[in-house]
C-alpha cells in the first residue's frame, strides 16, 4: 500500500516481473513465499488487475513458457523484430510461446521493433540503451513489420523524441513490408544483436 501512496494511485492495472530469465531470480519469484504470491494476493484484493512477465535476450521466449507451466499469466513482454527473428532457435521458441499465448488469450507485448546495434564508443544521441532505426522510411518499414502479425502489441522506445514518429508510422500502418525489403535494411544500417547486453 505505501508504494500505491508513493506513486498517488489507488489500484494498478498491470503489474509485471521484470526481465524474468535468471533461473535463481525465477524460483525466488516462483517459489513458496515468493514476488508471484504476493501478486496473486493484491489482484485478489482488487489492488492490482492483471500479472504479467516481461524478458529480453534470446532466452526469453523459453522461459515464458516455463513461466506459462508455472501460473496463468496475463501477459507476455519480449523482442520482436525482423533480425531477431532470423535467428532459428528463437523463431521456433517465440513461434511456440506465441501460439500458446493465442490459445490462451495472453496478451503479447513486443519491444525492440527499432533496435538497431549497440552504440558505438562517443555516438549515444538518444535515452535508449540501444542504437535504434532513426530512418523515417526504414522505422516505418520496421513498425509495419511487426504491427502485421494480428493480435500483437508494440511497445514504444524510451525516447521521447522518437515517440511521435513510431505513433506517425503505426498509424501509417499498411501490409507487411517483404522479407528482401528487410533484409536489405539490415545489410544497409548494419543491423546487429543487441544481446546479450555489453559487458562494459
Amino acid at each position: 500500500m505505501n508504494s500505491l501512496k508513493r506513486m498517488g494511485v489507488e489500484h494498478i492495472d498491470l503489474w509485471q516481473f521484470h526481465c524474468l530469465i535468471d533461473s535463481d531470480e525465477w524460483d525466488t519469484v516462483m517459489g513458496k513465499g515468493g514476488a508471484l504470491e504476493a501478486a496473486i494476493e493484491a489482484r485478489d484484493r482488487g489492488i492490482i488487475d492483471y500479472i504479467g512477465i516481461t524478458g529480453h535476450e534470446y532466452i526469453v521466449p523459453r522461459m515464458h513458457l516455463k513461466s506459462l507451466k508455472r501460473f496463468d499469466f496475463d501477459s507476455v513482454l519480449l523482442p520482436y523484430n525482423y533480425y531477431m527473428m532470423t535467428d532459428e532457435e528463437y523463431r521456433r521458441d517465440f513461434i511456440e510461446l506465441t501460439e500458446l499465448c493465442t490459445s490462451r488469450k495472453i496478451a503479447v507485448q513486443t519491444i525492440k521493433s527499432i533496435a538497431r546495434s549497440y552504440w558505438g564508443k562517443g555516438e549515444k544521441k538518444g535515452s535508449t540503451w540501444y542504437k535504434p532505426i532513426t530512418d523515417q522510411g526504414d522505422l516505418e518499414r520496421s513498425v509495419n513489420w511487426v504491427l502485421a502479425q494480428e493480435g500483437f502489441f508494440l511497445n514504444t522506445t524510451g525516447d521521447v523524441k522518437l515517440l511521435p514518429r513510431i505513433l506517425a508510422a503505426a498509424s501509417e500502418h499498411r501490409i507487411k513490408p517483404e522479407d528482401s525489403e528487410m533484409e536489405e535494411m539490415i545489410e544497409r544500417l548494419k543491423i546487429s544483436k543487441i544481446f546479450p547486453f555489453p559487458k562494459d
